[in-house]
Protein backbone atom coordinates (compact mmCIF):
# COMPACT_ATOMS: atom_id res chain seq x y z
CA UNK A 1 0.00 0.00 0.00
CA UNK A 2 2.83 2.36 0.89
CA UNK A 3 4.61 1.63 -2.39
CA UNK A 4 1.47 2.31 -4.42
CA UNK A 5 0.85 5.54 -2.51
CA UNK A 6 4.37 6.65 -3.38
CA UNK A 7 3.88 5.53 -7.00
CA UNK A 8 0.63 7.50 -7.23
CA UNK A 9 2.27 10.63 -5.80
CA UNK A 10 5.17 10.31 -8.24
CA UNK A 11 2.76 9.82 -11.16
CA UNK A 12 0.86 13.01 -10.24
CA UNK A 13 4.09 14.99 -9.81
CA UNK A 14 5.35 13.74 -13.18
CA UNK A 15 2.05 14.56 -14.87
CA UNK A 16 2.26 18.15 -13.59
CA UNK A 17 5.75 18.63 -15.07
CA UNK A 18 4.71 17.60 -18.59
CA UNK A 19 4.39 20.38 -21.20
CA UNK A 20 0.61 20.78 -21.33
CA UNK A 21 0.75 24.40 -22.57
CA UNK A 22 -0.03 24.98 -26.25
CA UNK A 23 3.27 26.81 -26.75
CA UNK A 24 5.26 24.44 -24.53
CA UNK A 25 8.59 22.72 -25.15
CA UNK A 26 7.66 19.19 -26.17
CA UNK A 27 11.22 17.93 -25.67
CA UNK A 28 12.07 14.81 -27.66
CA UNK A 29 8.57 14.59 -29.09
CA UNK A 30 9.57 17.51 -31.30
CA UNK A 31 12.36 15.33 -32.68
CA UNK A 32 9.71 12.93 -33.93
CA UNK A 33 7.11 15.44 -35.05
CA UNK A 34 9.31 17.82 -37.07
CA UNK A 35 11.07 15.26 -39.35
CA UNK A 36 7.83 13.33 -39.79
CA UNK A 37 6.14 16.58 -40.82
CA UNK A 38 8.92 17.23 -43.34
CA UNK A 39 8.50 13.72 -44.69
CA UNK A 40 4.77 14.31 -45.12
CA UNK A 41 5.63 17.40 -47.17
CA UNK A 42 7.88 15.28 -49.42
CA UNK A 43 11.04 16.86 -47.97
CA UNK A 44 14.02 14.64 -47.12
CA UNK A 45 14.31 14.96 -43.30
CA UNK A 46 17.81 13.44 -43.22
CA UNK A 47 19.49 15.84 -45.65
CA UNK A 48 21.90 18.00 -43.69
CA UNK A 49 20.36 17.09 -40.32
CA UNK A 50 21.24 14.83 -37.40
CA UNK A 51 17.88 13.11 -36.96
CA UNK A 52 18.55 9.43 -36.41
CA UNK A 53 15.11 7.83 -36.25
CA UNK A 54 14.40 5.26 -38.95
CA UNK A 55 12.36 6.11 -42.06
CA UNK A 56 9.81 3.49 -40.99
CA UNK A 57 9.40 5.26 -37.66
CA UNK A 58 8.87 8.64 -39.29
CA UNK A 59 6.44 7.12 -41.78
CA UNK A 60 4.36 5.65 -38.95
CA UNK A 61 4.54 8.96 -37.11
CA UNK A 62 3.25 10.91 -40.11
CA UNK A 63 -0.48 10.65 -39.21
CA UNK A 64 0.20 12.58 -35.98
CA UNK A 65 1.54 15.51 -38.02
CA UNK A 66 -1.96 16.01 -39.44
CA UNK A 67 -2.82 17.32 -35.97
CA UNK A 68 -1.56 20.45 -34.26
CA UNK A 69 1.62 19.77 -32.32
CA UNK A 70 -0.04 20.18 -28.93
CA UNK A 71 -2.89 17.83 -29.86
CA UNK A 72 -0.44 15.32 -31.33
CA UNK A 73 1.65 15.45 -28.14
CA UNK A 74 -1.37 14.65 -25.98
CA UNK A 75 -2.32 11.76 -28.24
CA UNK A 76 1.27 10.45 -28.17
CA UNK A 77 1.26 10.62 -24.36
CA UNK A 78 -1.91 8.51 -24.14
CA UNK A 79 -0.53 6.02 -26.69
CA UNK A 80 2.52 5.55 -24.44
CA UNK A 81 0.37 5.38 -21.32
CA UNK A 82 -1.87 2.73 -22.90
CA UNK A 83 1.15 0.73 -24.07
CA UNK A 84 2.61 0.85 -20.55
CA UNK A 85 -0.64 -0.27 -18.93
CA UNK A 86 -1.01 -3.20 -21.36
CA UNK A 87 2.63 -4.13 -20.78
CA UNK A 88 2.08 -4.24 -17.01
CA UNK A 89 -0.92 -6.53 -17.49
CA UNK A 90 1.01 -8.86 -19.80
CA UNK A 91 3.99 -9.04 -17.45
CA UNK A 92 1.88 -9.69 -14.35
CA UNK A 93 -0.06 -12.41 -16.16
CA UNK A 94 3.25 -14.06 -17.01
CA UNK A 95 4.38 -14.02 -13.38
CA UNK A 96 3.78 -17.02 -11.13
CA UNK A 97 3.97 -14.85 -8.02
CA UNK A 98 1.42 -14.46 -5.28
CA UNK A 99 -1.12 -11.67 -5.82
CA UNK A 100 0.47 -9.47 -3.15
CA UNK A 101 3.91 -9.88 -4.67
CA UNK A 102 2.52 -8.99 -8.10
CA UNK A 103 1.19 -5.70 -6.75
CA UNK A 104 4.56 -4.92 -5.16
CA UNK A 105 6.37 -5.73 -8.40
CA UNK A 106 3.96 -3.56 -10.40
CA UNK A 107 4.54 -0.62 -8.04
CA UNK A 108 8.31 -1.01 -8.36
CA UNK A 109 7.97 -1.01 -12.16
CA UNK A 110 5.94 2.21 -12.02
CA UNK A 111 8.62 3.75 -9.77
CA UNK A 112 11.52 2.66 -12.02
CA UNK A 113 13.20 5.98 -13.02
CA UNK A 114 13.58 5.30 -16.79
CA UNK A 115 9.79 4.97 -17.05
CA UNK A 116 9.25 8.49 -15.70
CA UNK A 117 12.15 9.75 -17.82
CA UNK A 118 10.55 8.29 -20.93
CA UNK A 119 7.23 10.06 -20.32
CA UNK A 120 9.02 13.31 -19.40
CA UNK A 121 10.95 13.36 -22.69
CA UNK A 122 8.03 12.07 -24.74
CA UNK A 123 10.28 9.25 -25.90
CA UNK A 124 9.40 5.88 -27.44
CA UNK A 125 11.04 3.26 -25.21
CA UNK A 126 7.84 2.47 -23.31
CA UNK A 127 6.20 1.58 -26.62
CA UNK A 128 9.26 -0.51 -27.53
CA UNK A 129 9.00 -2.27 -24.15
CA UNK A 130 5.44 -3.22 -25.10
CA UNK A 131 6.64 -4.74 -28.39
CA UNK A 132 9.50 -6.65 -26.74
CA UNK A 133 7.19 -8.14 -24.10
CA UNK A 134 4.62 -9.06 -26.75
CA UNK A 135 7.38 -10.68 -28.83
CA UNK A 136 8.70 -12.97 -26.09
CA UNK A 137 5.20 -13.99 -24.99
CA UNK A 138 4.24 -14.91 -28.56
CA UNK A 139 7.53 -16.79 -28.94
CA UNK A 140 6.82 -18.82 -25.81
CA UNK A 141 3.38 -19.69 -27.14
CA UNK A 142 4.99 -21.15 -30.24
CA UNK A 143 3.53 -18.56 -32.60
CA UNK A 144 6.47 -18.20 -34.96
CA UNK A 145 4.78 -15.93 -37.49
CA UNK A 146 3.42 -13.35 -35.04
CA UNK A 147 6.62 -13.36 -32.94
CA UNK A 148 8.76 -12.84 -36.05
CA UNK A 149 6.52 -10.05 -37.35
CA UNK A 150 6.52 -8.27 -33.98
CA UNK A 151 10.32 -8.39 -33.83
CA UNK A 152 10.48 -7.12 -37.41
CA UNK A 153 8.19 -4.21 -36.48
CA UNK A 154 10.34 -3.34 -33.45
CA UNK A 155 13.48 -3.48 -35.61
CA UNK A 156 12.02 -1.31 -38.38
CA UNK A 157 10.79 1.26 -35.89
CA UNK A 158 13.74 1.51 -33.47
CA UNK A 159 16.56 -0.25 -35.39
CA UNK A 160 18.64 -1.78 -32.57
CA UNK A 161 16.16 -4.56 -31.62
CA UNK A 162 17.20 -6.26 -34.88
CA UNK A 163 20.04 -7.69 -32.78
CA UNK A 164 17.48 -9.96 -31.10
CA UNK A 165 17.56 -12.11 -34.22
CA UNK A 166 20.80 -13.34 -32.65
CA UNK A 167 18.74 -14.43 -29.64
CA UNK A 168 16.47 -16.43 -31.93
CA UNK A 169 19.49 -18.06 -33.56
CA UNK A 170 20.93 -18.96 -30.16
CA UNK A 171 17.57 -20.47 -29.20
CA UNK A 172 17.50 -22.34 -32.54
CA UNK A 173 14.21 -20.68 -33.38
CA UNK A 174 14.95 -20.73 -37.08
CA UNK A 175 11.37 -20.29 -38.29
CA UNK A 176 10.82 -17.23 -36.10
CA UNK A 177 14.16 -15.78 -37.22
CA UNK A 178 13.22 -16.36 -40.86
CA UNK A 179 9.88 -14.62 -40.40
CA UNK A 180 11.62 -11.72 -38.64
CA UNK A 181 14.09 -11.30 -41.52
CA UNK A 182 11.29 -11.56 -44.09
CA UNK A 183 9.27 -9.01 -42.12
CA UNK A 184 12.22 -6.60 -42.06
CA UNK A 185 12.78 -6.94 -45.82
CA UNK A 186 9.10 -6.48 -46.66
CA UNK A 187 8.86 -3.56 -44.24
CA UNK A 188 11.86 -1.86 -45.83
CA UNK A 189 10.36 -2.31 -49.29
CA UNK A 190 7.05 -0.81 -48.16
CA UNK A 191 8.83 2.08 -46.42
CA UNK A 192 10.91 2.79 -49.52
CA UNK A 193 7.79 2.74 -51.68
CA UNK A 194 6.15 5.40 -49.51
CA UNK A 195 9.09 7.69 -48.64
CA UNK A 196 11.27 7.25 -51.73
CA UNK A 197 14.73 5.86 -52.32
CA UNK A 198 16.46 9.22 -51.69
CA UNK A 199 15.23 9.34 -48.09
CA UNK A 200 16.26 5.75 -47.36
CA UNK A 201 19.64 6.20 -49.08
CA UNK A 202 20.40 9.37 -47.12
CA UNK A 203 19.51 7.62 -43.86
CA UNK A 204 21.81 4.69 -44.66
CA UNK A 205 24.67 7.02 -45.61
CA UNK A 206 24.22 8.87 -42.31
CA UNK A 207 24.46 5.57 -40.43
CA UNK A 208 27.64 4.37 -42.14
CA UNK A 209 29.30 7.79 -41.96
CA UNK A 210 32.22 8.64 -39.67
CA UNK A 211 29.85 9.66 -36.84
CA UNK A 212 27.15 7.28 -35.64
CA UNK A 213 23.75 8.32 -37.05
CA UNK A 214 25.37 11.55 -38.28
CA UNK A 215 25.43 12.88 -34.71
CA UNK A 216 27.90 15.58 -33.58
CA UNK A 217 30.89 14.35 -31.59
CA UNK A 218 29.85 16.23 -28.47
CA UNK A 219 26.56 14.36 -28.57
CA UNK A 220 28.17 10.94 -28.95
CA UNK A 221 30.90 11.40 -26.34
CA UNK A 222 28.46 12.83 -23.81
CA UNK A 223 28.81 11.04 -20.44
CA UNK A 224 25.11 10.11 -20.48
CA UNK A 225 25.59 8.05 -23.66
CA UNK A 226 25.79 4.52 -22.22
CA UNK A 227 26.77 2.84 -25.50
CA UNK A 228 29.47 0.19 -25.07
CA UNK A 229 31.31 1.49 -28.14
CA UNK A 230 31.63 5.00 -26.78
CA UNK A 231 32.42 3.76 -23.29
CA UNK A 232 35.41 1.87 -24.75
CA UNK A 233 36.47 4.95 -26.72
CA UNK A 234 36.18 7.08 -23.57
CA UNK A 235 38.44 4.70 -21.61
CA UNK A 236 40.98 4.58 -24.44
CA UNK A 237 41.07 8.37 -24.75
CA UNK A 238 41.37 9.20 -21.06
CA UNK A 239 43.37 6.15 -20.05
CA UNK A 240 45.78 5.76 -22.96
CA UNK A 241 45.46 8.94 -25.02
CA UNK A 242 44.06 7.10 -28.06
CA UNK A 243 41.87 9.35 -30.21
CA UNK A 244 38.19 8.40 -30.23
CA UNK A 245 37.89 8.16 -34.02
CA UNK A 246 41.27 6.54 -34.62
CA UNK A 247 41.41 3.19 -36.38
CA UNK A 248 42.69 1.52 -33.22
CA UNK A 249 39.88 2.91 -31.06
CA UNK A 250 37.23 1.98 -33.63
CA UNK A 251 38.68 -1.53 -33.96
CA UNK A 252 38.79 -2.12 -30.20
CA UNK A 253 35.24 -0.77 -29.80
CA UNK A 254 34.09 -3.16 -32.53
CA UNK A 255 35.89 -6.09 -30.86
CA UNK A 256 34.25 -5.25 -27.52
CA UNK A 257 30.85 -5.28 -29.19
CA UNK A 258 31.52 -8.60 -30.90
CA UNK A 259 32.67 -10.12 -27.61
CA UNK A 260 29.49 -8.96 -25.85
CA UNK A 261 27.31 -10.38 -28.65
CA UNK A 262 29.26 -13.67 -28.74
CA UNK A 263 29.02 -14.00 -24.97
CA UNK A 264 25.23 -13.55 -25.07
CA UNK A 265 25.00 -16.06 -27.93
CA UNK A 266 27.02 -18.76 -26.17
CA UNK A 267 25.26 -18.17 -22.84
CA UNK A 268 21.85 -18.57 -24.48
CA UNK A 269 22.89 -21.51 -26.68
CA UNK A 270 23.73 -23.62 -23.62
CA UNK A 271 20.27 -23.19 -22.10
CA UNK A 272 17.84 -26.10 -22.52
CA UNK A 273 14.98 -23.63 -22.79
CA UNK A 274 14.32 -20.04 -21.82
CA UNK A 275 10.91 -20.21 -20.17
CA UNK A 276 12.10 -17.92 -17.36
CA UNK A 277 13.63 -15.38 -19.80
CA UNK A 278 17.22 -15.76 -18.57
CA UNK A 279 18.77 -15.59 -22.02
CA UNK A 280 16.24 -13.03 -23.22
CA UNK A 281 17.06 -10.69 -20.32
CA UNK A 282 20.75 -10.83 -21.21
CA UNK A 283 19.99 -10.15 -24.87
CA UNK A 284 17.73 -7.17 -24.12
CA UNK A 285 20.56 -5.52 -22.18
CA UNK A 286 23.19 -6.56 -24.74
CA UNK A 287 21.44 -5.17 -27.83
CA UNK A 288 20.79 -1.94 -25.90
CA UNK A 289 24.44 -1.33 -25.02
CA UNK A 290 25.50 -2.30 -28.56
CA UNK A 291 23.42 0.55 -29.95
CA UNK A 292 25.67 3.50 -30.94
CA UNK A 293 23.49 5.75 -28.80
CA UNK A 294 21.94 4.66 -25.50
CA UNK A 295 20.42 7.14 -23.09
CA UNK A 296 19.14 6.48 -19.59
CA UNK A 297 15.54 6.23 -20.77
CA UNK A 298 16.53 3.22 -22.92
CA UNK A 299 16.72 1.31 -19.64
CA UNK A 300 12.91 1.31 -19.54
CA UNK A 301 13.12 -1.93 -21.52
CA UNK A 302 15.08 -3.48 -18.64
CA UNK A 303 11.81 -3.87 -16.77
CA UNK A 304 11.84 -7.26 -18.50
CA UNK A 305 14.97 -8.21 -16.55
CA UNK A 306 13.51 -7.33 -13.16
CA UNK A 307 10.31 -9.24 -13.87
CA UNK A 308 12.28 -12.28 -15.04
CA UNK A 309 14.45 -12.30 -11.91
CA UNK A 310 11.44 -11.82 -9.62
CA UNK A 311 9.56 -14.60 -11.36
CA UNK A 312 12.39 -17.05 -11.96
CA UNK A 313 14.87 -19.01 -9.88
CA UNK A 314 17.61 -16.49 -9.25
CA UNK A 315 20.71 -16.91 -7.13
CA UNK A 316 21.44 -14.57 -4.26
CA UNK A 317 24.13 -12.60 -6.10
CA UNK A 318 21.79 -12.17 -9.08
CA UNK A 319 19.11 -10.67 -6.85
CA UNK A 320 21.57 -8.47 -4.95
CA UNK A 321 23.07 -7.07 -8.15
CA UNK A 322 19.64 -6.36 -9.64
CA UNK A 323 18.40 -4.76 -6.44
CA UNK A 324 21.58 -2.69 -6.19
CA UNK A 325 21.12 -1.52 -9.78
CA UNK A 326 17.56 -0.44 -9.07
CA UNK A 327 18.36 1.35 -5.79
CA UNK A 328 21.40 3.18 -7.20
CA UNK A 329 19.44 4.37 -10.22
CA UNK A 330 16.48 5.49 -8.12
CA UNK A 331 18.52 7.14 -5.38
CA UNK A 332 21.40 8.70 -7.33
CA UNK A 333 20.62 8.41 -11.06
CA UNK A 334 19.14 11.88 -11.42
CA UNK A 335 17.26 10.99 -14.61
CA UNK A 336 15.16 13.79 -16.06
CA UNK A 337 11.55 13.84 -14.94
CA UNK A 338 11.96 11.47 -12.01
CA UNK A 339 9.94 12.95 -9.13
CA UNK A 340 12.39 11.70 -6.47
CA UNK A 341 15.39 13.54 -7.89
CA UNK A 342 15.90 15.41 -4.64
CA UNK A 343 17.84 12.35 -3.41
CA UNK A 344 20.91 12.96 -5.64
CA UNK A 345 20.91 16.61 -4.57
CA UNK A 346 20.76 15.55 -0.93
CA UNK A 347 23.63 13.08 -1.50
CA UNK A 348 25.79 15.78 -3.12
CA UNK A 349 25.16 18.10 -0.17
CA UNK A 350 25.82 15.33 2.36
CA UNK A 351 29.10 14.26 0.71
CA UNK A 352 30.21 17.78 -0.16
CA UNK A 353 33.59 17.26 1.51
CA UNK A 354 34.22 13.79 0.09
CA UNK A 355 35.67 14.38 -3.38
CA UNK A 356 35.82 10.68 -4.23
CA UNK A 357 32.11 10.21 -3.64
CA UNK A 358 31.32 13.41 -5.54
CA UNK A 359 33.22 12.08 -8.55
CA UNK A 360 31.37 8.75 -8.42
CA UNK A 361 27.82 10.12 -8.01
CA UNK A 362 27.51 11.43 -11.61
CA UNK A 363 28.37 7.91 -12.85
CA UNK A 364 25.49 6.32 -10.95
CA UNK A 365 23.58 5.46 -14.13
CA UNK A 366 26.64 3.70 -15.56
CA UNK A 367 27.19 1.81 -12.29
CA UNK A 368 23.54 0.79 -12.29
CA UNK A 369 23.84 -0.49 -15.87
CA UNK A 370 26.99 -2.49 -15.07
CA UNK A 371 25.34 -4.09 -12.04
CA UNK A 372 22.29 -5.06 -14.06
CA UNK A 373 24.45 -6.54 -16.80
CA UNK A 374 26.33 -8.61 -14.18
CA UNK A 375 23.00 -9.67 -12.73
CA UNK A 376 21.89 -10.91 -16.17
CA UNK A 377 25.15 -12.84 -16.60
CA UNK A 378 24.79 -14.53 -13.22
CA UNK A 379 21.12 -15.19 -13.91
CA UNK A 380 22.14 -17.20 -16.98
CA UNK A 381 25.18 -19.01 -15.58
CA UNK A 382 24.18 -19.81 -11.98
CA UNK A 383 23.07 -23.40 -12.44
CA UNK A 384 22.03 -24.30 -8.90
CA UNK A 385 19.70 -21.57 -7.69
CA UNK A 386 16.84 -21.99 -5.24
CA UNK A 387 13.70 -23.65 -6.56
CA UNK A 388 11.58 -21.16 -8.49
CA UNK A 389 8.07 -20.12 -7.63
CA UNK A 390 6.98 -21.36 -11.06
CA UNK A 391 8.34 -24.87 -10.35
CA UNK A 392 6.78 -24.93 -6.90
CA UNK A 393 3.38 -24.07 -8.34
CA UNK A 394 3.81 -26.71 -11.07
CA UNK A 395 4.61 -29.41 -8.50
CA UNK A 396 1.78 -28.30 -6.26
CA UNK A 397 -0.65 -28.70 -9.12
CA UNK A 398 0.47 -32.30 -9.83
CA UNK A 399 -1.39 -35.28 -8.35
CA UNK A 400 0.35 -36.68 -5.29
CA UNK A 401 1.38 -39.84 -7.12
CA UNK A 402 3.11 -37.86 -9.86
CA UNK A 403 4.86 -35.67 -7.30
CA UNK A 404 6.15 -38.75 -5.50
CA UNK A 405 7.43 -40.14 -8.81
CA UNK A 406 9.33 -36.92 -9.50
CA UNK A 407 10.88 -37.07 -6.05
CA UNK A 408 11.86 -40.71 -6.54
CA UNK A 409 13.54 -39.88 -9.85
CA UNK A 410 15.47 -37.00 -8.25
CA UNK A 411 16.67 -39.26 -5.39
CA UNK A 412 17.72 -41.99 -7.78
CA UNK A 413 19.69 -39.49 -9.85
CA UNK A 414 21.31 -38.13 -6.73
Amino acid sequence: MLLWTLAAICAVLLFRTLPWAVSGDYRDFGGYYLPADLLRQKINPYAGTSWGDTPSWLLCFEPLTLLARFTAYKLWFFVNLSAFAITLILLLRHCALEATDKWILAALIVLYPPIACNFWFGQSEVFLLFLLVLFIIELQRGRDVSAGMILAAASLLRAYPVGLIGYLAARRKWKTAAYAVIGCIVGMIITTAFVGTDVVTTYILNIVGPHSLNQPMGFLRHPTNLSLSWFVRFVLLHGFGIAELSTLASSLALIAGLIAAAFAFVATWRLDDDLDWRGYSLWVVTVSILSPIMWGQFMACFVIVFVAIANGSASRRTVIAAAGSYVILAAFGGLHGYPLNFLPEFAQAYFARNLRVLHVLPESVTVSLILLYLSCCWFVFDNKPLQSTRMSITLASQPESQTDEIGDVDRSEG
